[in-house]
């Protein structure tokens, strides 16, 4: 944010109106405004692109708006939109978040505002003259001549494309017969749909791409006014950008359906291409997933590829044309679409080449949900279906649940989740029992789908995620028989949560994705959390050192993934949680969103509504308190620092604090007394700090029980010191952070004199600690004690007065000050009880379960560090006293003792044994035998240790000297596993040397969690992605062979292949491999592993640990 700050404040300063029109560069003002800097403006673009991209990254909305803001403010200070070629702008724009140019989005206007600038040399608005032609240059041919074919990375680049420019003419056309000239430029191409002509098959393809976009980028619009206007209640305008949402809809639907027919004609003959029995490399494994075409076996034929899109994209049209249609139009006939639709739907059915019996259920069952979100239409869409249809179709799918096949779970899954949701539609007011589904039912229903899941030999997100949406799906979860234990044992939907959190112990992100859905629906139905302690315990506690490393590249490369999570409930903190999305904390951080939450409802609700919800939270808490009491793992006072039994007790107490809130006049003396056993108990400070936290922010709530029980304690002499100093931090800052000035004096008066005393404690770390919060008392609130002033004060006021001064003034107190820094004043009661307060205010502090370090370690650490420089000085001291008896012994000694006395002094490594004599008879000199005989077994200690620093150095010259000339180029590479796997095979075969992106990554956790410290002997150089180039070219020059491993037309089999002594080895992005211009300029040969089965490629780190040890297998051979 600093950084968009001073960037804008530096474009607000330049004076950009005296460049020529045109100009590519432009000037931009240092901070002081004394020079000026030339800036390229493309450049400069690209900064501002990449810094409102990493802004995203940043949970907090209001974060992200201020740094576009800036963004905004910079880009529209140095230079017009018209000026930036059309691909950018589209860039840039797409980086705004979409919440912020929206119809009531806060920087709407300001964009609009840039957007529609003009050149001061032309009287015309360019940029929305290339916005209105952009579908003329866009549907031309700009391939290789003579080449019309394309594949599926071709239409993914057209699409994006496409969709930036229909979000950027939203923003910036706002005159009707702007639109007229792109709807009549559709209406032509869509005419001319009919000509038969391999020049107009990409034209094809773009046309379906452009009317497509419009069409969602409309439906974006819709869903925004509508709302708004739901938000006034009001019957606020549908005007947005001067023209009403309504005639543009309007327009768009007449050009739309003058061309339905052709769109419906042209598809029917492209979907032959799936029904041809001739075509050749047609049959693939269903095991494939990604590219439809390409240069590979495993793929199809481009030729066939370009069909297969065509009529992909034209069957997507009209179906989009024709649901879009139809939400505005009532008086229009779509008999001919709707045929063809269903023709080519029954084709798929009885096509006897694909089992998809399942995905064609779920597309009739999904009609539905493409009528609006109006409740009227969704009975009438509900209507589709009658009673006995979804009945027998809910009896069909619990028959063939068990047997499905893996191809099919997703889709039948779908079903389960649609025909649910049809019957609440048709009958939300009865149960679920007066439609045929019992208990007995719904319990088959679960059993049966946890087994397919069970069949299943991968855990991948969507169908993980399909199960829980089916199964704990809204429409039953609220009823209570589901999740309540009886004679037959628990409810299906309490058994099927109890055997998948259980299962998922084993499974990261089956019990991410579990934490997500049912989190979001506690809080939408807070009744049934009474049903799930122990699985909110589990959640709680939860935690693994297990990384899913492919489940966000799952997330952003699936489509199918991407929906089935977005079918989940919503959790309940989205933006807060969404940080911890891909990490062991996610679970946790979701039931701690979710009570809190919960609590913000119960403030703003009646006590009526929300009185269940407070309820379960007082049991959880209760729950919670027993298990750190008699738990036979939480209640230990004897564990290991960072050991499991540390983590769990972290967890269970950071849990606590955040359901603090629910602790109310029925519980708080049984809370209380369960918090003063644990304080008094052993345990480790990143534990004790959160009781402490918990404590205070009980006292805080009561007041009146922070004098009635803490008094009685510090009077107690028998306390262990631990829990003292404890509890003298819980009465300073009760006293601190006390709301009203009468409780604050009373707490002064009550709970200051008792903490007085331990100042004289013999606890070295008490007596400190007690000092250092004394102090910030005394700092802050010595205008509230109440202390008589005349000229002759009491003795309690001259005493207070001068330990004031005392403690502010004294050097050693203030050393301690300044090693706290000022971490006392960051601790905020209203922020310490809350999932933010407790996972990332403090998260940089400590990388272990967020947990920062505390005051009284950070004391104790203090007071080390001390006891160590003492300890040092009084052995230097001690050794200038013995050098000065040794030098006296010498001048009065004679010739032959001198002798001795020097061989003493010369020998490296001195025998215990002669340790001990020249102890003894060095004792009389020094007088003190404990001193010298602690100095001779540092020094002896010492030389062990320079050999032991000089061994370590001979080895690893030898390393370094036996090392390999093979450098590895990882670059491209941004997945932070494959690098750190990599890091380690480099150093087994004791690479030359290995180049990464971003030297940073050795910082990672998860990185050295997979490195396990080779990074430390390897040899590491950072070079960016965009100068690998320059980087291989400079190692070619040196005599090096670069090798790229990467299949292309004129690779080299590996096993062919004879590797150079000196090499490079290139690797390439993960999935995108080895950019074009690389390879052609800085490569000189590109070498491929030979692959036998279906799946894509392999993983880069596995190709690259293939060719490593190829390289060495080689080397080894000619030594």
């Amino acid at each position: 944010m600093t950084l968009a700050f001073c960037i804008a404040s530096c474009a607000c300063q330049s004076d950009t109106h005296d460049l020529p029109c045109g100009s590519a560069v432009n000037e931009l003002a240092k901070c002081n405004g004394d020079t000026s800097i030339a800036v390229n403006t493309v450049d400069f673009l690209d900064a501002l692109w990449i810094l409102s991209e990493r802004s995203k990254h940043h949970f907090n909305p209001k974060y992200r708006l201020k740094v576009c803001e800036q963004v905004i403010k910079a880009v529209a200070s140095l230079t017009s939109a018209a000026e930036i070629p059309l691909n950018q702008l589209f860039n840039f724009i797409s980086t705004i978040p979409r919440e912020c140019t929206d119809s009531t989005g806060p920087l709407r206007g300001t964009v609009q505002k840039w957007l529609l600038q003009k050149k001061e040399c032309s009287e015309r608005n360019t940029l929305l003259d290339e916005l209105i032609d952009f579908p003329t240059t866009f549907m031309k041919h700009t391939g290789i001549e003579g080449s019309y074919l394309y594949d599926d990375e071709d239409v993914g680049a057209w699409e994006a494309e496409a969709r930036r420019w229909a979000r950027t003419l939203l923003l910036v056309t706002s005159e009707e017969h702007h639109f007229k000239q792109i709807f009549t430029f559709l209406e032509k191409c869509g005419n001319k749909l009919s000509e038969h002509s391999s020049t107009r098959k990409c034209a094809d393809v773009k046309f379906f791409i452009i009317i497509i976009c419009l069409i969602e980028e409309l439906e974006v619009r819709q869903k925004k006014l509508v709302h708004q206007n739901n938000a006034i209640a009001g019957g606020g305008s549908d005007t947005t950008n001067g023209l009403e949402h309504r005639a543009l809809t309007q327009m768009f639907e007449k050009s739309l359906l003058s061309v339905l027919e052709n769109m419906v004609a042209f598809s029917k003959q492209s979907c032959s291409v799936f029904w041809l029995k001739n075509t050749d490399n047609m049959d693939l494994p269903c095991s494939i997933k990604g590219r439809l075409g390409g240069p590979s076996q495993r793929r199809l034929a481009t030729s066939i590829t370009s069909s297969v899109l065509q009529c992909i994209w034209s069957m997507r049209c009209v179906s989009s044309v024709v649901s879009w249609c139809n939400h505005y139009t009532s008086d229009v006939s779509f008999h001919s679409a709707f045929s063809f639709l269903w023709e080519f739907c029954w084709e798929v059915i009885q096509h006897c080449t694909y089992a998809t019996e399942w995905l064609c259920v779920d597309s009739l069952l999904s009609i539905s949900s493409c009528c609006d979100e109006n409740e009227s239409q969704m009975k009438t869409s509900g209507s589709f279906y009658s009673d006995s249809t979804l009945q027998s179709i809910f009896i069909d799918i619990i028959e063939s649940l068990e047997n499905a096949g893996e191809n099919s779970v997703v889709s039948i899954l779908r079903c389960v989740r649609s025909v649910l949701g049809l019957i609440h539609l048709n009958r939300s007011r009865q149960n679920l029992s007066s439609l045929g589904i019992s208990y007995e039912m719904m319990m088959q229903l679960v059993k049966s789908s946890w087994l397919l899941h069970l069949s299943c030999n991968k855990r991948r997100v969507a169908p993980i995620a399909a199960l829980l949406s089916a199964i704990l799906h809204p429409s039953i979860f609220p009823n209570l028989e589901m999740h309540q234990t009886n004679e037959k044992g628990p409810g299906p939907l309490k058994w099927f949560v109890e055997t998948l959190l259980n299962e998922g112990s084993k499974s990261p992100r089956t019990i991410r994705l579990a934490a997500l859905h049912l989190s979001g629906l506690w809080l939408m139905y807070p009744q049934t959390l009474r049903f799930y302690m122990e699985e909110l315990k589990l959640l709680a506690l939860y935690g693994s050192v297990a990384f899913d490393e492919d489940f966000e590249a799952e997330l952003s490369e699936n489509h199918e993934a991407r929906f089935e999570v977005s079918m989940l409930a919503q959790s309940p903190d989205c933006e807060f949680t969404e940080v911890f999305i891909n990490t062991e904390l996610y679970a946790r951080v979701s039931v701690a969103a979710l009570f809190h939450q919960l609590w913000k409802q119960i403030k703003e609700k009646s006590k009526l509504e929300t009185e269940e919800a407070l309820q379960c939270g007082k049991l959880f808490l209760l729950k919670l308190l027993d298990s750190a009491v008699n738990d036979n793992d939480l209640s230990k006072e004897l564990y290991k620092k960072y050991s499991s039994v540390h983590r769990r007790k972290v967890r269970v107490w950071q849990m606590i604090c955040v359901l603090s809130h629910y602790v109310e006049e029925d519980i708080v003396e049984e809370v209380t007394s369960t918090v003063h056993t644990c304080l008094y108990r052993n345990n480790l400070p990143a534990v004790r700090q959160y009781l402490e936290t918990f404590a205070i922010l009980i006292y805080l709530k009561f007041p009146t029980l922070a004098e009635a029980q803490l008094v009685p304690i510090f009077h107690d002499h028998g306390m262990r010191q631990q829990a003292l100093s404890s509890y003298v931090f819980i009465a300073a800052n009760v006293i601190l952070h006390s709301g009203e000035l009468v409780v604050q004096r009373n707490h002064l008066n009550q709970l200051l004199p008792p903490i007085i005393s331990f100042l004289t404690s013999h606890h070295h770390s008490l007596r400190s600690f007690t000092q250092l919060l004394v102090h910030t008392v005394f700092s802050k609130l010595w205008h509230i004690l109440q202390l008589e002033s005349s000229e002759n004060p009491s003795i309690e006021r001259r005493c207070f007065q001068d330990l004031k001064k005392y403690l502010a003034e004294n050097t050693d107190c203030a050393r301690l000050r300044v090693s706290i820094e000022g971490f006392l004043d960051v601790f905020d009661p209203d922020i310490s009880g809350t999932p933010p307060g407790i996972f990332t205010a403090r998260i940089e502090s400590s990388g272990f379960e967020c947990v920062p370090v505390s005051v009284l370690e950070r004391v104790n650490n203090f007071l080390n560090d001390v006891r160590e420089e003492l300890r040092h000085s009084m052995i230097k001291d001690s050794a200038t006293i013995k050098n000065e008896g040794l030098a006296v012994s010498k001048h009065e000694e004679g010739t032959e003792e001198k002798i001795v006395a020097s061989q003493d002094f010369q020998k490296k490594i001195i025998p215990h044994r002669d340790s001990e004599q020249a102890a003894s008879s060095n004792g009389a000199v020094m007088g003190n035998n404990d001193i010298s005989r602690l100095l001779f077994e540092m020094e002896e200690d010492d030389d062990t240790f320079n050999l032991a620093v000089e061994s370590r150095k001979e080895a690893a010259e030898t390393v370094r000297q036996s090392r390999q000339d093979l450098i590895v180029v990882a670059s491209l590479v941004e997945r932070i596993p494959n690098l750190a796997g990599l890091t380690r095979t480099c150093e087994i075969f004791r690479a030359g040397g290995l180049a990464v992106g971003d030297m940073g990554v050795v910082q990672d956790k998860q990185f050295r969690l997979i490195s396990v410290t080779a990074e430390k002997w390897v040899p590491m150089v950072e070079v960016p992605a965009e100068s690998v180039r320059a980087f291989l070219q400079r190692k070619r020059a040196e005599g090096y062979t670069v090798v790229g491993l990467e299949q292309t037309a004129n690779s080299v089999a590996l096993d062919e292949f004879v590797f150079p002594a000196k090499t490079v080895v290139v690797l390439g992005r993960e999935k995108e491999g080895i950019p074009v211009d690389i390879i052609q300029e800085a490569v000189d040969v590109c070498v491929e592993i030979p692959q036998l089965g279906v799946v894509r490629s392999l993983n880069v780190h596995v190709s690259a640990a293939i060719a490593i040890w190829d390289y060495t297998r080689q080397q080894r051979s000619r030594s």
